[in-house]
């Protein structure tokens, strides 16, 4: 989990310093000349800027952590007595360590089945497709 948590935080980190950087500096200074002190600056300028990067990294991190195994396998291959076997390392054990294609695969379609099922939540829950509408604004 660690070792994953490194991973996700890095890229995470690449996407919201490269987010917060492209907002214009004229709305932090409009912000602090309205009397706005730095917890509001946050909440009402910086926050609602870097929405769309903020929904994408929080849905990719739980689909990838919804998927992966491979730090886990390499670390520990299950843990002792199964204690960090997640969900699709075990479909990866049935299948090529154990030789049930067939059984492997139907899990692996259960994965691919909760994975569309937490995506559609999450593009629910997250108002993606407000996000996504034409912008309101000319961008030359």
């Amino acid at each position: 989990v660690l070792a994953n948590g490194f991973i996700g935080a890095s890229m995470g980190m690449i996407i919201f310093t490269s987010a917060i950087r492209a907002i214009p500096e004229h709305l932090f200074h409009a912000a602090r000349a309205d009397g706005a002190g730095p917890l509001a600056i946050v909440w009402h300028v910086t926050l609602p800027a870097i929405r769309w990067p903020l929904s994408f990294i929080t849905v990719y991190q739980a689909l990838s952590l919804l998927v992966s195994f491979e730090y886990i396998w390499l670390i520990t291959d299950g843990g002792p007595f199964y204690d960090t076997t997640v969900y699709a390392l075990y479909v990866y054990k049935r299948a090529f360590e154990n030789g049930q294609y067939a059984y492997g695969a139907a899990l692996a379609l259960v994965l691919v089945v909760i994975g569309i099922a937490a995506s559609l939540l999450m593009w629910r829950f997250l108002d993606m497709k407000r996000l996504l509408q034409t912008p309101r604004i000319e961008v030359q």
